[in-house]
């Protein structure tokens, strides 16, 4: 056999570090592997039909030549399972792609330098190579003489059969992994969509809450005002009593106008659509107190100062102040000398009041919709401090409270992912 074009190495050395090779060992799996009955049967039999001291399952990294099985192999290599790479002739059989046999390795230039050669006395080899693809060379079955021996065909066959039922265990191997890579891939989008489709149902359970709420909430007021109105106009009644008769009825008309706009709003928050700009933060609280009757009232008024400005959606962070600063502002007629803070810190916004406090068992669940802190004698709809979460989320921001009963309450929320 002639080997007159045997690569260099330089060449060998690129066939190695081929880019298409390394992911086919990484993929496999076999470097550094433990030792397999599988591996090691097939080293078995060849050793023995054979009749050859040594017979390996060799694979060929960059650097050094690994294991998978070794028969006959001497100390320390048993024990290490792998040599460097300068002992290996199982490197030609990668670098070229095909069989590499050696009836006497002393008559080979290209072998005269090999470690295995000159240390371990390798003097007939035959090697066939193990591939997952047309570019996974991964290494080779090989059987190893120390003396000079001409193999028969049907030895080379035997060794050519072995490498091959190697390799296609390694495919089935890959293939196993891979289906169990995509099974899993599957089962996560499985998962995934009963989680959607749980969360649609759920959504679903809490729009049909919704409607019921604003319906039920919407018929009180609106009947209500409708009876003043046809009272005032079958009955003739002094002035005084017709005045009283129409504040009833504008405080109707008022609490109906405040739910359909937490309606337009919880809606409005949830869009997503809007476009981000910079926000003078100080004129839009001045513009949420001007637009607020409620905290129009001198005991009402925020105090703030020098807020700055945030990048953000205009119309959500409105929402945010409107709503923070209407909650704080329901308590501030009642609790003697009550008073309204808006500040900043950084990043953190926050709003306080010195009202009654939220109690410790509904903190938790303060921003659910509908959830209205345990409140019993407040006006509002428990929209509020939802709307608020959800244009926060909107963000990329968190919100959150911090109080105790009798001390008042302070909600912090940031408009942006913390660094």
């Amino acid at each position: 056999m002639s080997y007159e074009t045997m690569p260099s190495g330089e060449e060998i050395a690129s066939s190695l570090n081929d880019a298409a090779r390394i992911r086919a060992l990484k993929v496999s799996e076999v470097l550094d592997a433990d030792p397999e009955e599988f591996f090691d049967r097939q080293t078995r039999i060849l050793q023995r039909i054979l009749d050859v001291p040594t017979a390996l399952v060799s694979i060929v990294d960059t650097d050094r030549q690994f294991f998978l099985s070794a028969q006959g192999l001497g100390q320390p290599w048993c024990e290490l399972r792998q040599t460097p790479l300068g002992y290996s002739f199982c490197q030609y059989v990668v670098a070229r792609q095909k069989p590499l046999i050696v009836e006497d390795a002393r008559d080979l230039e290209f072998l005269k330098d090999n470690l295995g050669f000159t240390e371990l006395n390798v003097i007939a080899y035959a090697g066939f190579p193990i591939a997952i693809s047309d570019e996974g060379y991964l290494g080779s079955v090989c059987v190893v003489d120390q003396q000079p021996r001409k193999w028969s065909r049907l030895e080379l066959e035997l060794i050519e059969d072995i490498a091959d039922l190697v390799s296609k265990e390694l495919i089935l191997r890959l293939e196993l992994k891979t289906s169990q890579q995509m099974q899993r891939t599957l089962n996560h989008a499985i998962e995934e969509i009963r989680e959607a489709n749980l969360a649609l149902t759920s959504a679903n359970q809490r729009l049909e809450q919704f409607s019921n709420t604003i319906a039920h909430d919407l018929r009180g007021p609106i009947t209500a005002l409708l009876l003043t109105l046809e009272l005032i106009q079958a009955e003739k009644m002094d002035d005084e009593f017709l005045n009283e008769m129409l504040a009833d009825s504008i405080t109707s008309v008022r609490k109906s106008n405040d739910i359909l706009n937490d309606l337009l709003a919880l809606a409005k928050s949830g869009a997503g659509k809007l476009e981000v700009e910079e926000i003078d933060v100080d004129q839009l609280v001045g513009e949420v107190v001007a637009d607020s009757p409620i905290l129009a009232q001198p005991r009402c008024r925020p105090h703030f100062e020098s807020l700055g400005s945030v990048e953000g959606y205009k119309t959500l962070v409105w929402l945010i102040f409107k709503n923070l600063l209407e909650n704080a502002a329901k308590y501030c007629s009642t609790s003697g000398g009550a008073a309204i803070t808006v500040g900043r810190k950084g990043p953190v916004f926050s709003v306080s009041d010195k009202g009654p406090g939220i109690a410790p068992e509904f903190q938790n669940n303060v921003f659910e919709l509908f959830n209205r802190a345990g409140a019993k004698c407040r006006t509002g709809t428990g929209l509020g401090l939802h709307i608020c979460k959800q244009a926060v989320s909107e963000h990329g921001g968190t919100i959150w409270l911090e109080s105790e009963l009798g001390e008042g309450c302070t909600f912090f929320f940031t408009l942006q992912q913390e660094s």
